[in-house]
């Protein structure tokens, strides 16, 4: 018998490495499916975008150790296949969201059901064991299975505000994949001045600020040259415009189809990549 888990990506509009492990991350309209049943080995494939890829036996590990920890239950292994849409290794915690939905189809296996919170907790310790995470990452744990927005502090393992009515139009320009592995904290921590009042204005629920401002220290991290794209707040209605990760993929976000339409071209004209039209996830509904 098969068993589901869900999640969704989650768009960064904190850095929690350039802030020591303050994050906020909004929850995503890209969807994650997961179909899983118990078995005497490790063994996932997940489609990504039209692409097969095997997944990591390290993660997989780690969830069944995270499970057996929290519920006292013994799995000889898990067999997932998959379907996301979220690119991976690109910003969109597209890691987070695979987890989560491994971890939720884990405990349906066995009659557990957890609240989104719980779930993000043991998504965290899942990413920390499998070493795909600096900071424990828990905005991005509780962005891909809640809605809205989530502002955390990651080393006290804490939730500091949620904001459940964020809604908007996202386009988004991915420019290269990067390996968790690879990165550098320290071009991060170096700009964590910047990256703290990011924090402290998503606290305030001064988003579309905090994500700017975040942008503009991880432009100057990764060395972007993003001046130039402060032309899009010409276009009536967009709000935002960020960096979401350790990867440089850019976004923007607008208040409606009109403006979205808009900010997609401009994108496309000015930086290119791969270009992905979405939605924030607002616990109230759809965006209008």
């Amino acid at each position: 018998m098969y068993y589901i888990g869900s999640s969704h990506a989650g768009l960064g509009v904190v850095n929690a490495i350039g802030s020591n492990g303050l994050g906020a991350c909004i929850a995503l309209d890209l969807w994650t499916s997961v179909r899983l049943k118990e078995c005497n080995r490790l063994e996932g494939s997940i489609r990504v975008r039209g692409r097969n890829i095997e997944v990591d036996k390290e993660i997989l590990s780690a969830i069944v150790d995270v499970v057996k920890e929290y519920t006292g239950i013994s799995i000889k292994g898990i067999c997932v296949e998959g379907e996301t849409i979220i690119p991976f290794r690109a910003g969109l915690k597209g890691s987070s969201s695979l987890v989560n939905a491994i971890i939720e189809a884990v405990l349906k296996a066995h009659g557990k059901n957890i609240d989104i919170e719980t779930l993000a907790l043991l998504g965290v310790e899942a990413s920390k064991k499998a070493n795909i995470t600096i900071t424990g990452a828990l905005d991005d744990h509780l962005a891909v299975s809640g809605c809205g927005g989530y502002v955390t502090n990651n080393q006290q393992k804490k939730i500091v505000a949620h904001t459940p009515t964020l809604e908007g139009y996202v386009a988004i320009s991915i420019q290269k994949e990067v390996d968790i592995r690879s990165i550098n904290p320290g071009r991060f921590t170096e700009h964590s001045t910047l990256y703290r009042i990011a924090w402290e204005l998503a606290r305030n629920n001064h988003w579309w600020e905090a994500a700017i401002i975040n942008g503009i220290a991880s432009s100057l991290a990764l060395n972007l040259e993003i001046e130039h794209l402060a032309e899009v707040f010409s276009i009536n209605g967009v709000v935002a415009i960020g960096v979401s990760g350790k990867s440089p993929t850019i976004y923007i976000i607008a208040t409606n189809k009109k403006a979205l339409k808009k900010a997609t071209m401009f994108l496309k004209n000015e930086i290119g990549g791969q270009i992905i039209v979405t939605k924030l996830l607002s616990c109230s509904g759809e965006a209008t």
